[in-house]
């Protein structure tokens, strides 16, 4: 790129010095025209006095000459450099020749024109312009009265020129292929140094990538050990926390199978407790509380809704509750055949004493807790129940409304029977009307074994 750089700039050089040669040459050019001119002027005053300038002519005119001389000197050595201005030097020559081949009086007519210079170059400027365009107007008639040699020489001169000019391109292309060849014959003799010098640049861009890469892949593997220290560090602290975790989990397993052993043993000595002497659990869904409110539901709840559909079929009021009183004391002897039974197996512990039999006595009354709970949890429709046949007016409709009071009573006056002491409705406190269906009492009382 830069030896490209430089032939460009070479070759805009040598355009700006050729275009610089063609302004020199025109120049050149319209100073001869002008000398010629004027040369011609001077030839009309000599004309007249031929003679006396002859003699006093080689010795006047010899500094002119000189000058003239170094004048075609010096434009001898730019047509060297330049093949165009050649062809100037060559019309310079030939009007030297002219000038040379003059006679004496041409000489006496310059030394003359010289001296009217100096005169007139003291002259005002309009004189000098006024002058000078006279002399404009007096060559343009000259030129305008050459016969054709004249032209024919023009024209020649013009060839001649333009051969000139194509022979200045075409040795400047040749310099510029020279310049060329001499830049490639460079380019291919460069040294073995160089080549060398480029090798060794590039084993140590080798070395220096091969060490980069080493200086990574050695970071990469401290990140990578760093990683695996923490992760390593990491599993240790989990395991260590893990087998705390299961050491505190075995210990707690321990201590909920203790604390369930204890609540078991606690759990039978606080059943008897309770079932032998007048505490109740809040939780106990067969308590005497509990009791208590299921038959307010039954008397003020249920019982109101079979009470509307019993007087819809017209049943009568002392047939219902002559059924309920039945159903109620039915379930209380069946409850205290079961009881019987349970004393008879746990034997009679009345005679003994001591605190082994307090125990068996809690145990018998426990039994029949749980007979009790398994009465609560049962279906009601499944216990049997006393129903008599109803043979009055709409009869399957009442009988069906009828079994599910039945139902309900028989269920509810086996669980107040099992309870501790037993209980059972007021029937004695309870007045009746006439045709009343007021047929529940109030509450429920204690009754003796």
């Amino acid at each position: 790129m830069d030896m490209e750089g430089e032939t460009n700039k070479q070759q805009s050089d040598q355009h700006v010095q050729e275009d610089k040669s063609k302004e020199e040459t025109e120049s050149s050019i319209t100073d001869m025209k002008e000398e010629t001119n004027k040369q011609q002027s001077d030839q009309s005053l000599s004309t007249k006095n031929g003679e006396n300038k002859t003699k006093s002519g080689p010795a006047e005119t010899e500094e002119p000459e000189n000058k003239h001389q170094e004048e075609n000197n010096h434009h001898d050595q730019k047509s060297d450099n330049n093949p165009i201005q050649s062809s100037s030097g060559d019309m310079k020559e030939e009007t030297n020749k002219q000038q040379s081949d003059q006679p004496a009086e041409t000489e006496e007519a310059e030394n003359r024109h010289q001296e009217e210079k100096h005169v007139q170059e003291d002259k005002s400027k309009e004189e000098t312009e006024s002058s000078i365009n006279d002399m404009k107007e007096e060559t343009n008639k000259q030129q305008s009265d050459q016969p054709a040699e004249t032209e024919e020489a023009e024209n020649r001169h013009q060839e001649e020129k333009h051969v000139q000019e194509d022979k200045s391109k075409e040795e400047t292309e040749s310099s510029i292929n020279d310049m060329k060849e001499e830049t490639n014959k460079q380019q291919s003799d460069q040294p073995a140094e160089t080549e060398e010098a480029e090798n060794r640049h590039q084993e140590e861009k080798h070395v220096q990538e091969d060490k980069s890469k080493e200086e990574t892949e050695s970071s990469i593997n401290d990140m990578k050990e760093e990683t695996n220290k923490q992760q390593s560090d990491h599993l240790t602290q989990m395991e260590s926390y893990y087998k705390e975790l299961k050491k505190k989990d075995s210990t707690i397993k321990k201590i909920k199978k203790e604390l369930k052993s204890l609540k078991d043993r606690l759990a039978q000595d606080m059943a008897v407790s309770i079932k032998t002497g007048d505490t109740e659990s809040m939780n106990d869904p067969v308590s005497k509380t509990r009791l208590t409110e299921m038959y307010d539901s039954l008397k003020l709840e249920k019982w109101t809704g079979i009470k509307d559909l019993l007087k819809s079929n017209k049943t009568s009021p002392e047939f219902t509750r002559a059924l309920v009183q039945k159903t109620f004391k039915e379930a209380a002897e069946e409850m205290i055949r079961k009881k019987q039974q349970i004393e008879e197996t746990f034997g009679s512990t009345q005679s003994s004493g001591g605190q082994g039999n307090q125990k068996v006595e809690g145990y018998r009354k426990l039994a029949v807790h749980n007979l009790q709970l398994a009465l609560y949890h049962s279906n009601k429709d499944l216990l049997k129940s006393p129903f008599p046949k109803y043979e009055g007016e709409k009869a399957e409709d009442v009988m069906v409304n009828l079994r599910c009071l039945t139902s309900e009573c028989y269920w509810l006056g086996c669980l107040i029977a099992l309870n501790n002491p037993p209980l059972q409705p007021d029937w004695e406190t309870q007045h009746y009307m006439k045709n009343s269906w007021d047929i529940f009492p109030q509450r429920l009382k204690d009754c003796d074994k």
